[in-house]
């Protein structure tokens, strides 16, 4: 009879022990998922960094425009100047173009 419960208690004890070692395993791998972003995750963040970065330069594009325009307003511009207003213009137009798309896939 002794070696009967003798028996069960060692069975018991190698149960717990799995037990132990699977509910470890799962909060190992559970506390990773969690303390690490996943790839979905990463592509939206990097999506919205380009997106941010694209209407920045937009932005400052647009602002050498006015300044351009608002210094000559009236005026004649040198032919340099209205080479760089005219690549600036085509610039900001290609980056409006670039964050429209972006917008319709989501990348906002």
């Amino acid at each position: 009879m002794k070696d009967k419960w003798e028996n069960l208690g060692k069975k018991l004890a190698v149960l717990g022990g799995i037990l132990a070692l699977i509910s470890t395993l799962f909060g190992g791998f559970f506390w990773m998922d969690s303390r690490y972003a996943s790839s979905s995750e990463l592509n939206k963040v990097k999506q919205r960094l380009e997106y941010k970065i694209i209407d920045d330069q937009q932005k400052s594009i647009q602002d050498r425009i006015w300044k351009m325009e608002d210094r000559f307003l009236g005026k004649f511009m040198p032919p340099d100047v209205n080479d760089e207003h005219r690549k600036l213009q085509e610039e900001n137009t290609r980056l409006k173009n670039k964050l429209t798309e972006m917008e319709k896939q989501g990348a906002q």
